[in-house]
């Protein structure tokens, strides 16, 4: 893709606002994802890149979080991750709950992973349970632990083709902040979810960043 069809690209998705009424600019939008979902998966990964930003002109939940996924920098994931979660996507309030969380931030974490959870996502509510106790609130810790334990955790699309490696990376950065986690243990998990990514993206899943 050009950088002229990139031009032309962000122009469509703004007249879209002007000439079409929400359902319809929605629809574009979400033709603009299904594209860029199809380009990710076959690796293409700047053309998913500049389509995906079409769609989050709308304000498209999962292509935000897309661009998350494929950003080249942490700064690039978090503000990505924060338009996400500001359009509702759970996926993003659980990823900036681990960065926060990595980065000794537990307060914030805190927040993130809480949102997350109280929308029924399982792998926050065994995040939100790690972060309370690592703020000393055991009590309230031990109660998500309890809910946590009953609810089902499922894959979760990591991207490893991209500037950040995010098994890696989130592994990494709570390795880097020691103290009362188990940062070994979850290193391993979120390599485990990094793996995950490749089975979801095989099968063609479109239901990615969909949480």
């Amino acid at each position: 893709m050009t950088a002229g069809e990139s031009v032309d690209l962000e122009d469509l998705v703004d007249k879209a606002f002007e000439l079409f009424d929400r359902d319809t600019a929605d629809k574009i939008a979400n033709k603009f994802y299904r594209k860029g979902l199809r380009q990710y998966q076959r690796g293409n990964y700047d053309e998913a890149r500049e389509l995906w930003r079409g769609a989050s002109r709308m304000s498209h939940a999962k292509a935000m979080y897309g661009l998350g996924i494929l950003a080249r920098s942490q700064d690039e994931a978090d503000h990505w991750w924060r338009e996400a979660a500001g359009s509702g996507s759970v996926d993003a309030m659980y990823n900036l709950g681990v960065l926060r969380g990595g980065e000794g931030n537990y307060e914030e974490g805190e927040m993130w992973t809480r949102m997350a959870a109280d929308a029924g996502d399982a792998d926050a509510m065994h995040l939100l349970g790690e972060l309370l106790h690592s703020q000393g609130k055991e009590s309230e810790a031990e109660q998500v632990r309890r809910k946590a334990a009953t609810a089902a955790r499922g894959p979760r699309a990591w991207h490893e083709g991209s500037g950040i490696n995010q098994g890696w990376f989130f592994g990494w950065k709570w390795e880097r902040s020691g103290g009362n986690l188990n940062a070994r243990n979850y290193a391993a998990e979120m390599g485990r979810k990094a793996a995950d990514l490749a089975d979801d993206v095989a099968r063609g899943n479109e239901n990615f960043g969909s949480h």
